[in-house]
């Protein structure tokens, strides 16, 4: 009679822990066909895959930065700059490219090191200086802000070269190309994470930093190269967007700081670190996303769809609390 409690015992536990896994790794997508459906009932054109591929368009410059957001939260850390960061690579590119054929390759590789630069000082001064990521990270987006709104006097000026029009605003077939990098980004950072001692190590310094460093892992150096792959994804987002509108802006990347940290804990990654994947990651841009354009397409108010989604956000992390 023991041996059949104990076995039911262990079925049941085994069950609810089948049920928990499930729940946790595919109850965000469940969420997307949700919304999709109640978009197909009350707008059928919403569906349409033309529709489906500009939702898709919309999404790709936050999910290329989600991913980069990802890298500093799986450390434990944060990043506010990355949406100055935007602005500043929209900026400077519009105006060095300013609409000529040949210059994208110089103009790109400058803002390239730009964005090693700030990803290394952040993760610098957050690693040997102890200073905490909330602080030095807003601290650079306010450096940020500062010498970009200097350096435009907050004119539009600039503006990109046909090539990079075509980057942003052109297809590989039915798909648009903002969305193929969007895929590229993601299957890069996929195999580092999963297939790659980095990828280990990234998991070990945000689980505990201290027996990942007595284990022989450099966590110095590990959440110092997060960041630079943070800030080099926010480049790409900023020419990406620079293309998308044509015109060099200082508010390229407004929003997108909290916006990017919006999609990665909605996709089910702890800013304790040590917790996240990329098919959440995923799943958390495309939920606020569809919900951002469906709210537009109900002509809902800006400030009224600010609300909804900071309700998304504590719903997400009441539910990710109760199941963990």
């Amino acid at each position: 009679m023991n041996v059949v409690a104990e076995r039911t015992k262990t079925w049941t536990e085994n069950s609810r822990g089948r049920l928990q896994y499930v729940l946790q790794n595919y109850v965000l997508w469940f969420v997307i066909v949700v919304l999709l459906i109640v978009a197909a009932i009350i707008t059928p054109s919403y569906v349409r895959p033309g529709n489906l591929m500009l939702v898709l368009r919309q999404a790709a410059p936050l999910g290329i930065v989600a991913v980069g957001q990802l890298m500093v939260v799986l450390v434990s850390g944060l990043d506010l700059s990355v949406g100055q960061l935007m602005g500043t690579a929209a900026v400077v590119a519009g105006l060095y490219i300013n609409g000529e054929t040949g210059r994208d390759l110089p103009a790109i590789l400058l803002v390239i090191a730009m964005g090693i630069g700030v990803g290394f000082v952040n993760g610098i001064v957050i690693t040997k200086r102890r200073v905490e990521p909330f602080i030095m990270t807003l601290a650079m987006m306010v450096i940020l802000q500062g010498y970009i709104w200097n350096y435009s006097k907050g004119a539009k000026m600039g503006a990109p070269s046909p090539g990079l029009r075509e980057l942003a605003l052109g297809y590989i077939g039915p798909v648009p190309i903002q969305v193929v990098i969007w895929i590229v980004v993601v299957i890069v950072v996929a195999v580092a994470l999963h297939k790659t001692p980095f990828g280990r190590w990234v998991y070990a310094v945000g689980g505990n930093r201290e027996a990942a460093r007595l284990s022989g892992v450099n966590v110095d150096l590990v959440t110092t190269i997060c960041y630079i792959i943070c800030a080099l994804t926010a480049v790409l987002a900023g020419l990406i967007l620079l293309g998308y509108i044509g015109v060099s802006d200082a508010r390229t990347g407004n929003g997108y700081e909290l916006g990017s940290i919006a999609a990665v804990v909605v996709g089910g990654a702890s800013l304790a670190g040590g917790q996240g994947t990329i098919n959440g990651n995923i799943a958390g841009v495309l939920i606020l996303t569809l919900i951002g354009s469906l709210l537009n397409a109900f002509s809902v108010s800006a400030f009224s769809a600010q609300i909804v989604r900071g309700a998304i956000i504590i719903a997400a992390v009441a539910w990710y609390m109760r199941n963990r």
